[in-house]
């Protein structure tokens, strides 16, 4: 939420945002008529709307008050390109436009009855483009529905079961623990002196307390998303949306069975949906070199591109505080020297595809030859996997997670997000307990 500070009262820098979710508005429209009769108008709409996110998230002669929304302004931004991009040039790849799915179509969570809607009205085609607008993970405003691409791992939700009472009592009581949690982390990661002049803050510390601030700096970006996620579910709750718009966010990352596990379906899937459609040309190419539509290098192809783009993504947000950093702090630490390259950046999450792969063709098939599955009596049952066997897929993920995490967190100490006059949430009730302001 602290990313709405700079825009309140400040036009010049929320018109360029407000100017580009009304062209993507407009592109999501001619959506709602399939068959592709509007296809180039949204191709004619999308400079313009690319130009004013990018005028919003990077304008170097706008410097918002910190570093944390400097980099919300840059996300938001970011975020805005990519779904001009997905509805607009990659639309010509995949022309076919997203659908609704009514809930009552469904047998059970994972297995979608082929039975989708179209809007057929004026109001309905304007309601689907506000929806598909507001939607990152497939959720609809209106309850009884979804969209046809939403993962797996959204569709179901005991919490989404609860009554708007019962929501948001338990966002509450939520939101009470995470936010105390995520002060008192704040607190310590802040009280540590850290060498910032160097390449690597973090790296440098004996090996202990690298796992111990890491853990922190994990468990932190969890909760801040957490938070925000928390007071946004609420509020639209409370203006009468459906407690079925609004699974959680994460789904107990800290559980994750493996690798494969974390990023697929633990972790947030809030850009999943752009990421997958970039990655639709370099998949097709795919499909034609193989002659398969699934198979080892689609899924390489998938995974790689996936990671590539988050890369890329990541690689913008550090640039962009980087060079905050850089202009509203002159004396502070040396940064002219870091470019947009950032080996740290790039080496950690394009890592990842590796350990997946890694993962699955020597430490699941090490797994299933030292635990094999026990037999069940009902042959048409896939036998679940032992605790031991995913005993240790869990323990090389999470091994592997600390290790290559090391690298994101050198560049996160580095810029400066643990600054103490970095504001993470609007007041910290440990330190006013503890410095009485």
């Amino acid at each position: 939420m602290d990313l709405l500070t700079p825009l309140v009262g400040n036009l010049k820098t929320c018109a360029p945002l407000c100017l580009g979710i009304a062209l993507l508005f407009i592109c999501l429209f001619t959506h709602s008529y399939p068959g592709g009769q509007y296809t180039y108008i949204p191709l004619f709409l999308a400079p313009p709307a690319i130009f004013s996110f990018w005028t919003f998230g990077f304008n170097g002669d706008q410097f918002p008050p910190s570093r944390t929304i400097a980099t919300g302004m840059v996300v938001v931004g970011s975020y805005g390109i990519m779904r001009v991009l997905e509805h607009t040039v990659i639309h010509l790849w995949e022309p076919e436009s997203p659908r609704w799915v009514m809930r009552s179509k469904f047998c059970g969570p994972n297995k979608p009855v082929q039975s989708y809607y179209y809007p057929q009205t004026l109001k309905e085609r304007c309601f689907y483009a506000l929806d598909l607008l507001m939607s990152q993970r497939g959720s609809s405003w209106a309850g009884d529905r979804q969209w046809d691409w939403t993962p797996r791992c959204s569709r179901s939700s005991t919490r989404t079961t609860l009554s708007s009472t019962q929501h948001i009592a338990s966002n509450i009581k939520i939101f009470i623990a995470e936010y105390l949690i995520l002060d008192f982390i704040d607190t310590i990661c802040k009280n540590y002196r850290w060498d910032i002049n160097s390449l690597h803050p973090l790296t440098k510390l004996p090996f202990l307390h690298q796992l111990v601030f890491l853990f922190a700096i994990c468990a932190g970006t969890y909760l801040s998303i957490a938070i925000q996620y928390i007071e946004v579910s609420t509020t639209c709750i409370l203006i009468g949306s459906s407690t079925a718009s609004w699974p959680p966010m994460f789904d107990s990352p800290f559980f994750a069975t493996s690798l494969k596990d974390f990023w697929s379906r633990r972790w947030h899937q809030m850009f999943r949906r752009v990421f997958t459609q970039l990655s639709v040309p370099f998949v097709q190419l795919a499909i034609k070199v193989s002659g398969r539509k699934e198979g080892g290098l689609v899924t390489t192809t998938k995974v790689i591109m996936g990671f590539g783009f988050s890369t890329m993504l990541h690689l913008v947000i550090m640039h962009r505080v980087t060079h905050w950093e850089i202009t509203t702090r002159p004396g502070g630490p040396n940064l002219k020297a870091a470019g947009f390259w950032d080996p740290d950046v790039f080496n950690f999450f394009m890592a990842q595809p590796l350990g997946i792969f890694v993962e699955v063709f020597l430490i699941e098939k090490f797994a299933d030859w030292l635990f094999p599955p026990r037999q069940v009596s009902d042959e048409t049952q896939t036998p679940p996997n032992r605790w031991e066997r995913d005993a240790v897929t869990r323990l090389f993920a999470w091994c592997f997670l600390l290790w290559t995490g090391r690298w994101w967190c050198d560049k996160w100490v580095r810029v400066g997000f643990f600054d103490k006059e970095e504001r993470v949430m609007p007041v910290s009730i440990i330190k006013v307990l503890w410095y009485g302001h």
